[in-house]
């Protein structure tokens, strides 16, 4: 197993979503609640398959709400909302 440090874990979710569009439309939405705990329960799903902890799901979780507030934001930003 590759060092948990190494692993890009926001590559890993990526590499679990059908389509580009399918990326774009949950990082529109990924502000609410609702849509953190389902993408946190696939953060867990992905857990099973690349053995990462879960202080790392934790860490993904603020992480990737983190990266989805900056994308929306520099998206209103542009005019692209």
């Amino acid at each position: 197993m590759a060092n948990s440090n190494n692993i890009d874990v926001f590559s890993l979710w990526l590499k679990t979503v059908n389509n580009e569009s399918e990326v774009y439309s949950l990082l529109g939405i990924f502000s609410s609640d609702e849509n953190a705990r389902a993408a946190m329960e696939d953060a867990k799903k992905m857990n099973s398959y690349s053995e990462v902890g879960e202080f790392e799901i934790f860490k993904y979780k603020l992480d990737y709400i983190d990266w989805c507030d900056g994308f929306i934001s520099s998206a209103k930003a542009l005019g692209l909302e």
